[in-house]
């Protein structure tokens, strides 16, 4: 339709002149003279006249037919729908004549042309200028000044509506394009930096492997430092663990275990009458073994038929006596091994005797005394104890209760307990109460020699037969019979509970060190008269 309505647009040159703004656009400058002399449909000169019209371009030959056409009303009434088709109906005017051609285009198709944009230039104008003779003209531009999308666009082409939706997707497209583009340039950059953020933290990385093996060697020499500083600080602290109180109340606790077991059997026991065999081996062997533990004296009491009270006193009081002496050894010993612990011994006594070293004494000796401190002897007596008695608990608390077990059944076997296999019997009924009582030894054999460093405190016991101190003893029966007592029967018949003593430096100096012995807690001793009272 457009194409047929542009066909009307050139009724004379004037017109063509006029619509010259509407031609392709030419990007070089034309003269106002050259534009206005020629032909713009033949594009020849006019004065070349109408014989050259065998030359004339084809758009103009089409113009000149259609004139001839327009003007011969048979011809157009013949071929209607070529001129309908065309897009040309004319309305005959009152005396039925066609009207004469038009000159300029018809504003009839004008509404279906869409309004250009705002501020839109056609392409091609004239403009002022001077030539090199100085002299005015004017020059065509050729339609320098285009919109930007002149070379999709074709003549006269309007442009599409604003809610046209193939303009809106592409400009949704064209925002989703730049929208990713933006994207993948954000993209690009984080990328950037999260490579340089790993190269960081693999340099971090690196230098806290190095930082953290500095400091797993500076942990290493630390804890060589601090072992080598707990080994110094064992020979060099003066502080005690337990006080004077604490050992006694354990050796009280002992004590009180031990009467309980005593009482115990000698009432469950049922003695036999009969005289021992001497030709009884189990009972030889019983005798000779508590021989040098209760005395040749106890020994007669046990054996005796004669008496059945003294007997059972007898038995009582040599329980108790072969417990408290199996416990002080147990507590004395330094290993269970009888050479190491006399070696161990005189160790520890060369050490306290640091001044009276001979020159043919242990080196080892020489170079444990270091100091005249006591805290060092008693630091190396703990630490020694420490590493040769008591590396394993157990053998020590089964060690004490198989002695246990061993005198207290020659002790029954002597009184006159003929039952056969007593030890497993005595294991069996009294294994509890014997085990309970290794368990209390053991703590106070290291409560004493490992946990006192700044004096020795040792256990003690009286032995048989001799003759009573005050200062030393307490008698189990003080006051019962003591207006009886003559000057031959105040000897000691046995030991019933345990008694403590410590030893200290009195004095030391260079030359000369004085060692004082203190009494802190009197063993109970059972005296002759008062047994035979």
């Amino acid at each position: 339709m457009i194409l047929s309505l542009w066909n009307t647009m050139y009724s004379d040159s004037s017109t063509r002149v006029n619509n010259a703004l509407y031609r392709q656009e030419v990007d070089f400058p034309m003269h106002e003279e050259v534009v206005l002399s020629s032909d713009l449909e033949t594009d020849q000169p006019e004065e070349q006249g109408p014989e050259f019209s065998e030359q004339m371009d084809p758009r103009a030959l089409r113009r000149r037919k259609e004139e001839v056409l327009y003007y011969d009303q048979d011809r157009m009434a013949e071929e209607p729908r070529r001129h309908r088709k065309r897009g040309r109906q004319h309305h005959l005017d009152a005396d039925n004549a066609l009207p004469a051609m038009p000159d300029g285009p018809s504003d009839e198709y004008m509404d279906d042309i869409h309004d250009f944009e705002d501020g839109y230039d056609m392409p091609g104008a004239f403009h002022g200028d001077r030539d090199l003779d100085g002299q005015e003209q004017r020059i065509w531009d050729g339609g320098k000044h285009r919109q930007r999308d002149h070379r999709h666009n074709r003549r006269m082409t309007p442009l599409p509506r604003r809610d046209d939706p193939m303009q809106m997707h592409s400009q949704e497209k064209r925002g989703l394009t730049a929208a990713l583009s933006h994207a993948q340039t954000e993209a690009r950059t984080l990328q950037r930096q999260m490579d340089d953020m790993k190269r960081e933290i693999r340099g971090a990385r690196e230098a806290l492997a190095r930082e953290q093996a500095k400091r797993q060697e500076d942990r290493h020499l630390l804890d060589a430092r601090g072992e080598e500083l707990r080994n110094a600080h064992a020979f060099l602290s003066k502080a005690d663990a337990h006080s004077h109180a604490d050992i006694k109340a354990m050796i009280v606790a002992l004590n009180s275990e031990i009467m309980q077991l005593a009482s115990y059997m000698s009432d469950t026991l049922h003695l036999d009458q009969s005289q021992l065999d001497p030709s009884d081996e189990d009972a030889s062997a019983a005798v000779s073994q508590e021989k040098h533990m209760l005395g040749d004296r106890m020994i007669f009491l046990l054996g005796t038929r004669d008496n059945q009270d003294l007997r059972e006193v007898a038995l009582l009081c040599s329980l108790q006596a072969v417990m408290v002496r199996t416990c002080n050894e147990m507590i004395r010993r330094w290993h269970r091994e009888t050479k190491i612990h006399k070696i161990c011994s005189d160790l520890y006594q060369d050490v306290k005797d640091s001044s009276r070293l001979s020159l043919s004494s242990n080196r080892v000796c020489r170079l444990c005394t270091f100091s005249d401190a006591p805290a060092v002897a008693g630091r190396w007596r703990a630490l020694t104890r420490a590493e040769t008695k008591y590396r394993s608990e157990e053998d020590v608390e089964d060690l004490c209760s198989r002695l246990l077990v061993t005198h207290l059944w020659s002790v029954s076997r002597i009184a006159g307990w003929m039952t056969p296999d007593g030890r497993s019997i005595i294991e069996k009924d009294f294994g509890g109460r014997i085990m309970e009582i290794s368990k209390l030894m053991k703590q106070v054999d290291r409560a004493m020699n490992e946990g006192i460093t700044s004096e020795d405190l040792v256990t003690y016991v009286v032995q048989p037969d001799v003759r009573f101190d005050p200062a030393m003893m307490v008698d189990d029966n003080q006051g019962s019979q003591a207006e009886m007592v003559t000057e031959d029967d105040v000897t000691v018949a046995c030991t019933t509970e345990l008694g403590l003593k410590a030893y200290s430096v009195d004095s030391p100096s260079d030359d000369v060190r004085d060692f004082r012995m203190t009494v802190l807690m009197k063993p109970k001793v059972v005296l002759w008269a008062s047994m035979m009272s």
